[in-house]
């Protein structure tokens, strides 16, 4: 059986106290899993605390989870979907499977799991072990076939193996299959994820992006204060501003506006003009839908508080949000503004 990188926290990147496990060792740790349930899970702090004591998994058997290197070895043997959005019961989850004609998984509740709320990771092994192309595609088929969370896609990104928290004590609970491992190339499902990716290609292909100017983006001002859309748009991710405002996960960087009849995915993320990523919508009743690029903060003004002039939106923001400081970006703006006088 393929075998894969553990390590005992994330905080460590000595790739020489990394080892190798297989997916049977991940089923005993699932059944006997790392009891952390009395460590305080209440605050970011206490989470972020209890996590940092939480063994860690990426898919491959790479010695490092540095993203290039493992891009590079390949050696990739699980599939890991982070069912984070919606409160999936595990049968729910089993049966999705079965249909797919996937038999062997293990599903576990995440450390921030709760009874109000639960929070499944689902593991597949693979029956070789592949290289990074074959495992993207299977892995970004998994993604949307569940709505999770796609940053199960990037290359490096590790799991927390089963852990007992203060949050999930109440409700863990694990699922097995025990069939056949999944075959990557010949089974039903590679099958689907290949047609998947094509008809994302053939899709991209005839959505394909404006060619506006590239965006530059102005650099805060010397004197101390902090331009709040800026701040906005480097304090929020794109994944979960767009499922607070109720867009749904497409393929790959396409998603599906809340407001879309035709149920296709007319948004793209696109990082061609923006680093960091910019809004492109082909939706016909997308008040986005312009041609040009928009950043995070246009959309939150569209969709998360349509309406609200932009004025209030920003003096909201800059009230609420704060700053490593401990300030408010409000209060810390007042402050600079005074030093100037």
């Amino acid at each position: 059986m393929s075998q894969i990188t553990v390590g005992a926290s994330h905080l460590n990147r000595n790739a020489a106290d990394n080892f190798k496990i297989d997916y049977m060792d991940i089923i005993q740790r699932a059944n006997a899993p790392h009891d952390l349930s009395s460590f305080p899970f209440n605050t970011l702090a206490d989470k972020r605390s209890v996590k940092e004591q939480c063994w860690w998994c990426i898919p491959s058997d790479c010695p490092t989870k540095q993203k290039s290197a493992m891009i590079s070895h390949g050696g990739y043997s699980l599939l890991i979907a982070d069912l984070d959005y919606r409160d999936y019961a595990q049968q729910a989850i089993i049966d999705a499977l079965m249909l797919v004609g996937i038999e062997a998984y293990l599903i576990y509740d995440t450390v921030s799991s709760t009874a109000e709320c639960r929070r499944s990771r689902v593991v597949i092994p693979l029956a070789e072990s592949v290289v990074y192309e074959n495992w993207i595609r299977l892995q970004r088929a998994l993604t949307f076939m569940f709505g999770a969370d796609d940053a199960m896609d990037n290359a490096n990104q590790i799991s927390y193996l089963p852990t007992l928290s203060a949050a999930n004590k109440g409700c863990y609970h694990v699922s097995t299959g025990n069939g056949a491992l999944l075959d990557p190339f010949n089974s039903a499902f590679a099958h689907q994820a290949i047609e998947l990716a094509q008809s994302h290609a053939d899709d991209a292909e005839s959505h394909k992006l404006p060619q506006p100017d590239p965006v530059k983006i102005k650099p805060n001002p010397t004197n101390g204060h902090i331009d709040p859309i800026t701040e906005f748009n480097r304090a929020n991710n794109w994944s979960d501003l767009l499922r607070h405002c109720g867009f749904k996960k497409g393929y790959g960087n396409r998603w599906i506006a809340p407001n879309s009849s035709s149920g296709v995915a007319g948004v793209t993320i696109s990082t061609k003009y923006r680093s960091e990523g910019g809004y492109v919508s082909s939706h016909s009743s997308d008040p986005l839908a312009d041609g040009k690029l928009h950043d995070k903060f246009d959309v939150w003004c569209a969709y998360g508080r349509p309406g609200v002039p932009m004025g209030k939106v920003l003096r909201e923001f800059a009230e609420s949000h704060y700053l490593s400081s401990g300030l408010t970006l409000q209060k810390h703006n007042q402050k600079a503004y005074v030093g100037t006088l």
